[in-house]
């Protein structure tokens, strides 16, 4: 026997959708058409109830429900908030950049030094170490592993092993 109808299956049954697989599934299987059975009922039972409660509702209350007719939209109050928004996302980042424009102009010359022989001295000092640091075989970090190991290869103990 097929596995019993999902969710799913018994949701769509349960709409009136058509389904051939369905329809001969249910023809074999009691269990499954008892369920589809049992959830018609409750629905039925669900909609009594509710059309019940709206016409009690409505004999309490001998108030006649106006339903308010719909106002025609006014436009106006909407181009107001689409000029408000076009205002902010165009003009304040305009007015943000010709602030911020002149300060960056200034901000990318190089600041005057003073060139004076001890700084000069100082400067290349500076740079043969990177110099150095840059050059050299193995980084500087892993330096400690390349003094241990040539130590460990000249030791006799080592080597014997």
């Amino acid at each position: 026997m097929k596995a019993h109808l999902t969710h799913e299956e018994m949701t769509n049954r349960l709409l009136d959708e058509p389904s051939m697989t369905v329809d001969a599934h249910l023809l074999d299987c009691e269990q499954c058409r008892a369920e589809i059975n049992q959830m018609r009922a409750s629905l039925g039972l669900f909609r009594s109830a509710a059309h019940s409660w709206s016409e009690n509702a409505a004999e309490i209350d001998h108030n006649v429900i106006v339903v308010a007719p719909r106002r025609q939209k006014s436009w106006t109050a909407e181009w107001a908030v689409a000029a408000a928004l076009l205002l902010v996302l165009v003009v304040l980042p305009l007015v943000y950049w010709q602030d911020h424009g002149s300060h960056s102009n200034t901000a990318s010359t190089p600041p005057v030094v003073n060139n004076s022989q001890a700084q000069i001295t100082q400067d290349n000092e500076l740079l043969s170490a990177v110099n150095s640091e840059i050059s050299e075989g193995v980084p500087a970090p892993m330096q400690p592993l390349r003094v241990s190991l040539s130590y460990g290869s000249a030791n006799p103990a080592n080597q014997s092993k």
